[in-house]
């Protein structure tokens, strides 16, 4: 009972309108105490008796002093306890509340809160003190839950400081004596180096989700997406990463479009296929299956070796610290990743559970939500991963703008995504010789990261990957971005060129090819895609005493040039280009640092800074870049810049 819904029960019943108060104040489950305007003890129900170790009679019409110093023979500090009792007895009408540290009869933490007690009996009419009480509660559980919760995080930055300390300890036998080792033992090292980094990663994303599930923060970017390529595409990522692994998929054509955040449930699919893998025997089948239920999808993944998961996809699974201790590594992986996989399907209002028989291994369920609710026509008849691919192509170029793609070479931002490393350094080379930014990968699951976190302003895609064909990259690719994407094919095939154009590339290169049509191609696109945007009518913008050339990717300030990072370029672009619109916060971030730094607004308040300090007269009171509180910031309408004076646009800066 709440202290002062405890005060008003209390006075109720001193004036006569509780009746049968004493029994029910009795049956409460905290400890209560009363005692008068001078201090004397009035009323200790049977809790209180028990948990401080005295009797109501014994102690009725005593000091409160006297109850206290009983209370702080329990405390480990007791001249501590007995000093903050008093200071609170001082302030009672703030209802202040005092931690106790038992120990004994067993370790507890209990906190004791005091109230005033009102009387309406003062002078005319009015209320007045007649007495004070106390509640007492045992506040183990929310002690121990905040100490456990200390202890994951100690778990898991020991675990993080594992991996750093064998990174670093590779990089220092490397840097001190490289000559030593040759070409195979370099190599091993390297290897050890990117498998620690991406354990690494992989726990911070688990921190990461945890902490947003938890705090109930999570946001999902849902979009219809083909379930069966989906999980194909996953299943051969896994397949091309360990060498044991078999599948046997079991999944129809048929299967309508779900409506989900397609990195967040991959990543979910990724994680039980992983672990049925690692813990079956080797070169035992991992059976994956999906149907229709109705309204529902079901995904189900058979092994035979993964131990007891249902343990950890309980309601009353509590993140880590159920396997904290006593348990393996890969268990306590194990746990972390089905606990995210958990709060994830959860929040997709779909359902995780497993069910293990002893001999034949276990089989994870998963459901999610088929919604056609919208949807369009078109989307709700899509079911090839071709139809899919276009689709998504669609709303991505509708929805999610590219960041600026400006011709000048010298700023164009070229991705190159090959498995074949001579091939690799090759069109790095002729790329870098034409002056453009190069960054490259040789797998599928690479590319896409390098996408999202550089955001390349084209991408040169070989079909043939290790771990996934060019073609699923393809469709992930144009699931958040617009860029120009080329395709790299070693086969002249009709075919190959009309799946590849169909998923979403803009143009393709046939194996071999001479230097100048790998260039004229890219230059080509990068122009395409540059005069295909609206924004780019003109190439020069004007507001004021503010001019951008877009195509030379120049900002002058009342005719002096402005030196601007990449960042605060991209920021200015996507503002001036929406000008007299409101952009939010998550807006900006997604399109100059890519989807998945949607949620780091504290990278995009510190660049809106400095780029006011370049182009502003007064930062402070800013002309260009407004902010709209608690939503975002806008550039005005060229007419409101034309047609307002300065003091008209004063804005706090935020």
């Amino acid at each position: 009972m709440e202290a002062t819904a405890t005060a008003q029960f209390f006075e109720q019943m001193n004036n006569g309108h509780g009746g049968g108060g004493e029994a029910i104040l009795a049956s409460i489950s905290e400890a209560l105490f009363f005692a008068d305007k001078d201090g004397k003890l009035t009323y200790l129900n049977p809790r209180a008796e028990e948990l401080i170790g005295v009797r109501a009679a014994d102690v009725i019409g005593s000091s409160y002093e006297f109850l206290f110093r009983q209370i702080a023979s329990l405390s480990n500090n007791g001249q501590q306890t007995i000093d903050d009792l008093l200071s609170a007895v001082e302030k009672v009408h703030d209802q202040p509340t005092t931690h106790i540290s038992v120990r004994y009869p067993h370790s507890a933490h209990l906190q004791v809160r005091l109230f005033p007690l009102k009387s309406p009996h003062g002078n005319n009419g009015a209320s007045e003190t007649s007495g004070w009480g106390g509640i007492i509660w045992d506040a183990s559980p929310e002690w121990n839950k905040i100490g456990q919760r200390t202890k994951d995080i100690f778990l898991l930055a020991s675990e993080l400081r594992q991996s750093m300390v064998m990174i670093k300890g590779y990089v220092a036998t490397l840097l001190s004596g490289h000559y030593y080792w040759g070409e195979v033992e370099r190599r091993e090292f390297l290897d050890n180096i990117n498998e620690n980094l991406k354990q690494s990663i992989r726990l911070l994303e688990n921190v990461r989700e945890i902490s947003k599930l938890e705090l109930g923060e999570i946001e999902l970017e849902r979009r219809p997406a083909d379930i069966k390529r989906m999980v194909e595409l996953v299943a051969k990522k896994v397949a091309s990463q360990n060498e044991k692994a078999t599948f046997t998929i079991d999944i129809p054509d048929n299967l309508p479009p779900v409506k989900v955040d397609s990195l967040r449930i991959e990543r979910v699919i990724y994680s039980l296929l992983d672990n049925a893998v690692k813990f079956s025997p080797r070169e035992k089948e991992v059976r994956i299956a999906v149907q229709m239920l109705d309204t529902e999808i079901k995904l189900s993944i058979a092994d035979r070796g993964m131990s007891n998961p249902g343990d950890y996809l309980g309601e009353e699974f509590d993140s880590l610290h159920q396997v904290s201790t006593g348990n393996a590594t890969p268990m306590r992986d194990l746990a972390l990743e089905l606990y995210v996989a958990r709060g994830l399907l959860h929040a997709h209002g779909g359902q995780i559970w497993a069910e293990t028989k002893p001999g034949e291994g276990t089989i994870v369920q998963i459901v999610l939500p088929v919604e056609t609710s919208g949807m369009s026509a078109t989307e709700t008849q899509t079911t090839t991963t071709e139809q899919a691919a276009i689709s998504t192509q669609v709303q991505a170029s509708a929805d999610v703008r590219a960041t600026p793609r400006p011709i000048n070479q010298g700023t164009a931002k070229v991705l190159v995504v090959e498995d074949d490393a001579r091939m690799l350094r090759f069109l790095k080379m002729q790329l870098e010789i034409m002056g453009y930014k190069v960054i490259t990968a040789s797998e599928g699951s690479d590319a896409l990261d390098l996408a999202a976190l550089e955001v390349p302003d084209v991408v040169l895609l070989d079909i043939h990957l290790p771990d996934a064909n060019g073609f699923d990259v393809c469709a992930q690719l144009r699931e958040f971005t617009a860029v120009p994407i080329i395709m790299i094919t070693g086969s002249a095939k009709e075919e190959d060129i009309v799946r590849g154009l169909g998923v979403g590339a803009d143009d393709y290169l046939t194996k071999p090819f001479r230097n100048k049509e790998l260039l004229a191609r890219v230059q080509a696109n990068l122009r395409r895609s540059y005069l295909t945007d609206k924004s780019h009518s003109d190439p020069l913008f004007r507001a004021g005493d503010l001019v951008i050339d877009f195509e030379q990717r120049l900002v002058t300030v009342r005719g002096k040039p402005i030196n601007l990072t990449p960042i605060e370029y991209k920021l200015l672009y996507q503002l001036a280009t929406n000008a007299g619109r409101i952009l939010t916060h998550d807006q900006l971030v997604a399109k100059v640092w890519g989807p998945l730094f949607k949620e780091e607004t504290q990278y995009l308040w510190v660049n809106i800074s400095r780029l006011r300090s370049k182009i502003e007269k007064d930062p402070s009171e800013p002309e260009y870049i407004l902010t709209e509180r608690g939503v975002g910031y806008y550039f005005p309408s060229l007419d409101q810049i034309s047609q307002s004076d300065p003091a008209s646009n004063k804005t706090q800066p935020a």
